[in-house]
């Protein structure tokens, strides 16, 4: 069955200029646009979910009684996203202005929070109510740290089967604490360089022993990595972007994009392409998870918005048969584990050759070599047929060339 996921966090306005460049103190630039869309890395991580295939979405945000946030549980309800809202009736949407600039594809914020309090662990619980329906929670380390580490062990008590990950963009309080409790902690670059990490591995190795389960570090160009307890000996899947550095330790490359269009939702985007993918794997193919949301991420970067992100992801050429590959060896894992393996590999031959016949692959003109295939039976010219090869027999091959 498809994951129930569920968002925990803050959405806000974000009002979007593009210039030609980064605008001086005290002066006047020209915006070539201008754009407002939803966002806060719940709203973007929300967008990203809803497009994709096989998983049920669900948020948790602090809504106002105010036209946008009218507009963003319309517009979330509208792509399939089950919007729990926490309404104050005077509360302000948090607006994010940001400039972004053409030339260096950089992008500055400023955030107002307004009179928007982040969301209390009582507030959650009693909007959400039974959460046993959840596969996943996500989860916003934010400004009211102890708040949010107590919802988390609220939900772990509760529900132990659940999976939970958080994003720890900043140092607040319990940051230690959240890190044992989660099963997946993801961890920017910004802390790491806080707590005094200069790269990937060290921040991996330093972080690892404050983890019970797992522990993901995102380094912006230089990519991700991961630290999983319970090791893998044996990875099923290769790529020469995705590193074992030991047996509980892997790194992702970044994936280059030559013309960076906008980096704003890149970090989210990698969070809901790990939350998606490691939702559908089987823990042995977790590091795969961390392969498919660094491509995610960088996908964003060559859009500027969210919406277009996925289209991109999936129809890439080299992505979507990875997706398939690896999709389709967690779940050849999973009926071997039950002794069904051999049931679902032979189940598949025929699913692959159908697949690869379809009429979509194909030009919109062009036919394929089995007429059975072709609208109205059509045959290729030169198609040597049953009915050429009697006639040939009973009149000789002369005829046939007349006839024809």
């Amino acid at each position: 069955m498809p994951p129930n996921i569920l968002i925990v966090g803050n959405i806000c306005k974000d009002i979007i200029y593009s210039t030609q460049s980064y605008p001086p103190e005290d002066s006047k630039v020209k915006a070539l646009s201008k754009e407002i869309r939803i966002g806060g890395n719940t709203g973007n991580i929300v967008q990203v979910l809803s497009q994709l295939r096989n998983c049920n979405v669900g948020c948790c945000v602090k809504l106002g009684s105010c036209q946008f946030s009218s507009h963003i549980r319309s517009s979330l309800e509208g792509d399939g996203v089950t919007v729990v809202g926490v309404v104050e009736p005077d509360m302000d949407i948090p607006e994010s202005v940001l400039i972004h600039s053409s030339e260096t594809s950089s992008r500055t914020c400023l955030h107002y929070r307004g009179n928007c309090n982040d969301l209390t662990c009582k507030e959650v619980l009693a909007a959400v109510g039974d959460m046993s329906g959840y596969d996943w929670v996500h989860l916003e380390h934010r400004r009211n740290g102890l708040e949010v580490l107590e919802l988390a062990k609220q939900i772990k008590q509760r529900i132990p089967e659940v999976v939970m990950s958080i994003d720890i963009e900043k140092i607040r309080e319990g940051f230690e604490d959240m890190l044992g409790v989660v099963d997946f902690p993801i961890v920017s670059k910004e802390v790491c360089r806080t707590l005094g990490f200069d790269n990937l591995q060290a921040a991996l190795a330093g972080l690892s022993v404050h983890c019970t389960h797992a522990l993901i570090v995102t380094w912006g160009d230089k990519g991700a990595g991961m630290w999983l307890a319970q090791g893998i000996d044996n990875l099923t899947f290769n790529s020469k972007m995705l590193h074992k550095v030991d047996q509980n330790t892997f790194t992702c490359d970044a994936f280059k994009v030559e013309d960076i269009v906008d980096s704003i939702g890149a970090g989210d985007s990698f969070s809901a392409g790990f939350i998606y993918s490691s939702s559908l794997q089987d823990k042995t193919m977790l590091p795969v998870s961390l392969l498919l949301a660094c491509k995610l991420a960088a996908s964003k970067l060559k859009h500027s918005d969210s919406s277009s992100t996925l289209d991109n992801f999936i129809n890439h050429p080299l992505t979507s048969p990875l997706v398939k590959l690896a999709l389709w060896l967690s779940l050849l894992l999973f009926f071997a584990h039950h002794e069904f393996g051999s049931v679902f590999f032979l189940v598949s031959i025929p699913v692959f050759v159908w697949q690869s016949m379809e009429e979509y692959k194909r030009g919109p003109r062009e036919l394929s070599a089995y007429s059975v295939f072709n609208r109205n039976l059509e045959k290729l010219d030169g198609t040597f047929t049953s009915e050429q090869w009697e006639r040939e027999l009973k009149y000789g091959a002369a005829a046939i060339r007349k006839q024809d």
